[in-house]
C-alpha cells in the first residue's frame, strides 16, 4: 500500500507541474486589448520567464515591435537590452502606472547599481519615429508595456534583462528591483538560447528560485 501511495504521489506532482507548465504555455493565447490592436497585431510569443510574456515582430528595416506583459498590481516592469549580459552598460525600457493611475513607460540608462546611476530618458535604444508609439495598458489584472524600436542591424541573439519592482516610481527614480533575470533570446526562432527556460520557470514556485543576477 505505501508503495502505491508513493506511485499515486509522484503522479500527482508530474501532473502539477506539466499542468504548471501548460498554463504558462496557454499565456500566449490571449488577445491584446484592444487599444494595441491596431499597431501590435500578428507579433510572435513565446513565455519567458515565470509569467512573463515576449510578443515580439522584426520587420525588413529592423524595427522591433515589442509587447511585454505580466501580471500586475502595482510598481513597474522593465525590458533591458545588454550588449555584453550584463545590467551595468544596458538600456530598458520601463513601464509603470503611477499613483494618478496615468500610465508611464521611459527608457533609462543603467550606468550602475544605485538609484543615481539608473538615469531616465538616456540610453544606446532608438525610438521608431517617435516615443507616442509607446504605451501602456492595465487590462484584468496584467500589464503589457509595448514599444517599438529601431537598430543599425537585425537582432539575432540578443541578451536581454528583465526585473519588476513593487513600488511605484516618483520622479522617474527606480526603487530596487524584487525580481529579475537575464538570457540570450534569439529573435530568428522565438526561444530563449541561455538562462531558465519557461518551462522550468513554470514548475518553480519562488520567483528567487527562477532568477538569475543580472550583474
Amino acid at each position: 500500500m505505501a508503495s502505491v501511495a508513493r506511485v499515486a504521489a509522484a503522479a500527482l506532482v508530474v501532473l502539477g507541474l506539466a499542468s504548471l507548465a501548460a498554463a504558462q504555455m496557454e499565456s500566449c493565447n490571449g488577445e491584446l486589448p484592444p487599444v494595441l490592436a491596431a499597431n501590435y497585431s500578428g507579433l510572435a510569443c513565446q513565455p519567458v520567464w515565470n509569467n512573463f510574456v515576449l510578443r515580439y515582430h522584426q520587420d525588413k528595416n529592423n524595427v522591433l515591435r515589442v509587447v511585454l506583459s505580466t501580471m500586475y498590481s502595482t510598481g513597474w516592469v522593465g525590458m533591458g537590452f545588454s550588449r555584453d549580459g550584463l545590467m551595468i552598460g544596458s538600456s530598458a525600457m520601463v513601464g509603470w502606472i503611477g499613483k494618478k493611475g496615468l500610465p508611464h513607460i521611459r527608457q533609462f540608462a543603467l550606468r550602475g547599481k544605485s538609484s543615481s546611476k539608473v538615469v531616465v530618458d538616456r540610453g544606446f535604444l532608438v525610438s521608431n519615429d517617435n516615443d507616442h508609439d509607446h504605451t501602456v495598458v492595465v487590462q484584468q489584472a496584467k500589464i503589457y508595456l509595448a514599444f517599438q524600436l529601431k537598430f543599425s542591424y537585425r537582432l539575432t541573439h540578443q541578451h536581454i534583462i528583465m526585473a519588476f519592482g513593487n513600488s511605484i516610481p516618483v520622479k522617474n527614480k527606480l526603487t530596487m528591483h524584487q525580481g529579475k533575470t537575464s538570457f540570450t533570446f534569439d529573435f530568428t526562432t522565438g526561444l530563449p538560447s541561455t538562462g531558465p527556460s519557461p518551462t522550468a520557470c513554470a514548475a518553480l514556485t519562488a520567483r528567487s528560485m527562477c532568477s538569475r543576477g543580472a550583474s
